[in-house]
Formats: C-alpha cells, structure tokens, sequence
C-alpha cells in the first residue's frame, strides 16, 4: 500500500510541469472518456516476458469507435482475440465531465474526463472483469505547439505524461509524439515491468 500512497504523491509533482491538456482514447491501461483523433488508429504493445498485442480502433462515427484487438500471451503461447466498442454519450461543457461507455467482449465499463485545470485532464470509471472495479487517471501534454511543428530543427517533441490506477496497480508512463499521427510509449506497470508501445492514427 506504501508504495501506491509514494507512487501517487510523485504522479502529482510529475503532472505540475508547464503543459497543457490533449485529450486521449486510452492511457496506459485504462480507457477514458475520450475517442481517437482521425479515423483509424493502429497501435502494438509489449511487455517483455508477458504478453503482446496488436489493436486497431476505427471511428464509426463522430461519438461511436470500434475496436480489434489480438493478445499474444507469452505463459500459455496462445493468441486471444477481442472486439471493443465505446461511446461518447456527452461532450464536456458547462462544468461537467465527458461521459463514455464501453466493452470488450463480455466486460463493460463507465468512465468520465473532465479538465481539472493547472493543464490536468483527470480520469474516473468504473467497469467489471478486464477493468476490474473503479479506476482513474490523469494525462497532460508538454510543448503540444510542438505537435504541428515537430519536424523542424531543434523544436523539441510533444510528450504525454500519463498515470493511472486500474487493475488495483499504479502504472507511470510517457506518450512521446514524433509526428502528429506517430507516438511511442513507455511505461511502469506496477512498479515491475516495462511497457513499450507504438500508435498511428490516420
């Protein structure tokens, strides 16, 4: 528990850095009230002796995305797949959150994002079986002009500072934006493994 108390009061020093907010489908683990920017998003996942994945998300519509995605589980050498769907039942305005609903295969979630202000957009749901009861989380963005003109020399890139508490397991990581529609991630999954990733949205 000690180490989740630590874990919690470095996330809160690391989010208070110049920066503003980029609202985001998913942080590390855990999904927010947000859809993908751009029609399709590609994303592949690693932790090194646990598992793989691949996913791809598609915007159905302006509040509706659709989701595929192949998990390769190292332990069983098996590969599992599973279709995921969320929708964006009210933007945020007038002091209220956005609010989505979602599920993959048999799970089902409920999650709000609100700006909390000081450039902090927070996270809270709550789900059953993958999501595994309440969860939250906060992202925020460093240099994001940067977004536009990351291809120039010497701007320095975008980067996403994300943290979260779901699955009953406090995860740190950072969304490095190379291109607007090219991001890598890293991350600390429950003060053990290593996670790395990489999204590209079109």
């Amino acid at each position: 528990m000690r180490r989740y108390v630590v874990g919690f009061l470095f996330l809160v020093v690391l989010v208070n850095v110049a920066g503003s907010v980029m609202a985001v489908d998913r942080l590390l683990e855990m999904p927010t009230a947000g859809l993908i920017h751009g029609d399709v998003l590609v994303r592949g996942e690693i932790i090194p002796g646990s598992h793989r994945n691949i996913e791809g998300v598609f915007a159905l519509a302006d509040r509706v995305q659709l989701g595929v995605v192949g998990n390769y589980l190292d332990k069983d050498d098996e590969l599992e797949t599973a279709g995921s769907l969320k929708l964006l039942l009210f933007d945020e305005k007038d002091g209220f959150p956005s609010v989505s609903i979602g599920a993959r295969e048999k799970d089902f979630y409920f999650v709000m994002s609100k700006n909390l202000g000081h450039d902090i957009r927070a996270h809270l749901g709550i789900g059953n079986g993958e999501f595994d009861g309440l969860f939250l989380g906060f992202n925020k963005l460093i240099n994001p002009v940067a977004v536009q003109t990351s291809s120039s020399t010497g701007v320095p890139l975008p980067i996403n500072l994300m943290a979260e508490y779901a699955n009953r397991q406090v995860n740190l990581g950072v969304r490095v934006y190379f291109r607007e529609a090219i991001a890598v991630d890293a991350g600390l999954m429950d003060f053990e493994k290593v996670k790395l990733g990489m999204n590209y949205s079109f």
